[in-house]
Formats: C-alpha cells, structure tokens, sequence
C-alpha cells in the first residue's frame, strides 16, 4: 500500500513504528493417526504423491519438477535439480539430495512401474489436479540438513507408522 502511495507522491504517512505487527506462529504438524486416517481416504495415486510430498519436504515446484533421474531407489534419496529446459531452477540454485525412507522406495518402485515411461515422476497435468490451483505456495522451515552415518535409520525411524 505504502508503494502505491508513494507512486502518487504521498508519502511519510507512515513512520518504521507504524508498520504492522504481526506474531510467526509454528506450523502444525499432523499426529500419526490422523495421517493414517488421510491416507485411508486416498486413493492409490493421491496416497503416492502426498507420501512424497510428506517424506520429502520438496516444495511444489520441486515435486511437480521432479523426473525419474532425480530418483536414486538404490541409495534411497531424491535429489532437486535445475531443469531449464523447463524453465525450473531449484530456490537460489541450490540443488541438493533428500534421504527417503524404504517405505517411499517401495511406493516409488511401484508408482514407475505404471508411468508408462513418462520422464516426470508425477506428470505435470497430474500435478495441477491434484494440487487445485497454480498459485498454491507453502512454507518450509529448514533444518540443517543431516549428512553422515545413520541418515537413512533416522529417516525410516520417522516414517515408521503403522503397516497401511
């Protein structure tokens, strides 16, 4: 408001004490049972991408960006790369790799099966159903990434629910 303002040339209306004050609430967070009971009402192909999203943390752009070369079933990690050619580039060109836990490999492994070669892991038309709209964003707070021995036992550690 202030720049449209200032367009005009009105301006020092207001001073660095006026400016709105607002309090950063924690995000929060789903208990075990009521992701179960989340993922009891999807279907196989919705189960599969809010899994991902769940495991992963990969922003939007990132899943709906993310191809089968970016996916290491062996290791059990999922990278983001730059993908220009698609107009994608990862946030402040950072590429970087996510562990997964087994039990998103084994979905994975299932879920390439029935892709029908596509080079995207959830096909962009797929995507923007399943989301609703192309303005959706979200917020995601970082922690330092976890390197080294024992990564993958923490992740499955995790990602322990109960057998769906």
């Amino acid at each position: 408001m202030l720049t449209f303002l200032k367009a005009f040339g009105i301006e020092k209306l207001a001073k660095k004490r006026d400016w709105p004050r607002y309090v950063t609430q924690e995000p929060e967070s789903y208990e075990n049972d009521e992701l179960e009971k989340f993922f009891a009402a999807c279907d196989p192909e919705e189960k599969i991408f809010f899994e991902f999203y769940l495991m992963t943390g990969f922003r939007k752009k990132e899943v709906t960006f993310c191809t089968w070369p970016d996916v290491d079933l062996r290791a059990g990690v999922v990278r983001v790369t730059a993908k220009p050619e698609h107009g994608f580039k990862p946030k402040d060109w950072e590429d970087r790799e996510v562990p997964i836990p087994d039990r998103l490999v084994q979905s994975l492994k299932a879920w390439a099966k029935s892709r029908n070669g596509s080079e995207f892991v959830f096909p962009l038309r797929t995507v923007q159903l399943w989301l609703g709209h192309k303005d959706l964003e979200s917020t995601m707070r970082y922690l330092k990434p976890a390197r080294g021995k024992g990564v993958r036992e923490k992740v499955n550690a995790t990602f322990a629910l109960s057998a769906q």
